[in-house]
């Protein structure tokens, strides 16, 4: 069992994101991360820990965070 918390991806629309989001909760982080990698999509994940929470994305993902040039 993973502990993905929550998934969020950008896509053209909101029935493909809702799509992927959905296939990337069953598929956990781990795998989620390297399908994004491969497929180019951007994709933000929230993985419960002992502490709270820890935030991963792909590198897709990377334009759309603070900061991102």
């Amino acid at each position: 069992t993973h502990k993905l918390a929550s998934v969020t991806v950008l896509a053209d629309g909101a029935a493909t994101a809702d799509a992927l989001a959905t296939a990337f909760m069953v598929m956990g982080a781990e795998k989620t991360l390297k399908l994004a990698a491969q497929r180019d999509i951007p994709v933000y994940l929230l993985v419960k820990t002992a502490d709270g929470f820890q935030a991963s994305h792909s590198t897709a993902f990377v334009p759309y965070l603070d900061g991102a040039e």
